[in-house]
């Protein structure tokens, strides 16, 4: 299973945001439902987990990673500690034994070892031509001490 460290906005607030470690691409899906899509942001690859091994599962220890561990492991980090969560799980993952993503790819989001934020700088215009060679000069000259 993928993983990847973003930066959350807590209710899409830029303002208000945390960094995560480790979330999968369920992980993705239910946080962009419960604070918005878009909320998650400067989305970079981890690692690629083995189905099997353990991720952390709060104070009570671990989890195993498995389509029910997985389900397990959400439903604890979000689903318990708010009434208002509870149905989202089985209206993003519907069924009694829903196929869960492993891949970012899967739930329509392509990252890579780049963040998301550094790739929308790709099409700022660096360029020079408006500066004059005397500007170019001092701003290259070293600082006086």
């Amino acid at each position: 299973m993928e993983t990847a460290t973003c930066t959350l906005k807590i209710d899409n607030n830029a303002n208000h945001t945390i960094p995560m470690m480790r979330i999968t691409p369920a992980e993705y899906v239910m946080l962009n439902a419960i604070h918005g899509e878009g909320s998650v942001i400067d989305l970079k690859k981890d690692k690629t987990l083995p189905l099997g091994q353990t991720l952390k599962l709060g104070d009570e220890g671990d989890t195993a990673i498995s389509f029910t561990g997985e389900k397990e492991r959400i439903a604890y980090l979000y689903l318990r500690r708010s009434e208002a969560n509870a149905g989202i799980w089985d209206k993003l993952f519907p069924g009694h034994n829903p196929r869960i993503p492993t891949k970012f790819t899967e739930v329509g989001v392509n990252i890579n070892k780049e963040t998301k934020r550094a790739e929308s700088h790709k099409n700022v215009d660096l360029s020079l031509d408006e500066v004059s060679e005397e500007e170019l000069e001092a701003m290259t000259q070293p600082a006086a001490a």
